[in-house]
């Protein structure tokens, strides 16, 4: 029963993304990204995490997007740095501009993800093996997989030696 409530959870939210996704409006970048990682410092001065940001963006660079949707994606993975990276850990909000699209990125100094699970991460209702005594459900990684297959574009995970980065890419 809950595995249907939450199968009906993502459809709705592809269907919303998909409506969404035709209300896309060519406006800048970089003060959506600069509000989003004001935001999250705030944030994680409230919870104890040293939030940095790395934002390599022209303040000329306009793209079509969606904003809320942009800002679902990028607060399900923050949202996941900052429960899985301990007390004064680091958390990095990164987006570099290539000729051709924006990729974003959070980066955090949490608990890494195991090889076997990163194949698994973005299914819906999947926990990584050294996650599941976190509180949480395994949804908002599948919400921004959702969201980024609507917009057909790519979304990813990298395990670094002191923690892991979730990136999606943007066209520009």
């Amino acid at each position: 029963q809950l595995e249907a409530m939450l199968n009906s959870l993502i459809n709705f939210v592809k269907l919303e993304t998909a409506e969404q996704k035709n209300n896309l409006t060519l406006q800048p970048i970089l003060p959506l990204l600069q509000e989003f990682a004001e935001s999250c410092k705030s944030s994680g001065t409230i919870f104890n995490r040293n939030v940095k940001t790395e934002i390599q963006v022209s303040p000329d660079t306009q793209i079509m997007l969606n904003k809320e949707l942009v800002l679902r994606a990028l607060d399900n993975l923050y949202s996941n740095a900052q429960r899985y990276t301990k007390d004064k850990g680091v958390i990095i909000i990164k987006a570099n501009e290539t000729e051709s699209e924006i990729k974003i990125s959070v980066e955090d100094t949490g608990i890494g993800i195991n090889e076997k699970d990163i194949q698994f991460i973005f299914d819906i209702l999947y926990r990584a093996s050294n996650s599941r005594n976190e509180p949480g459900y395994g949804i908002g990684l599948s919400v921004v997989k959702a969201i980024m297959d609507d917009l057909h574009k790519e979304c990813g995970v990298i395990n670094h030696e002191n923690g892991v980065e979730f990136y999606f890419d943007l066209d520009k």
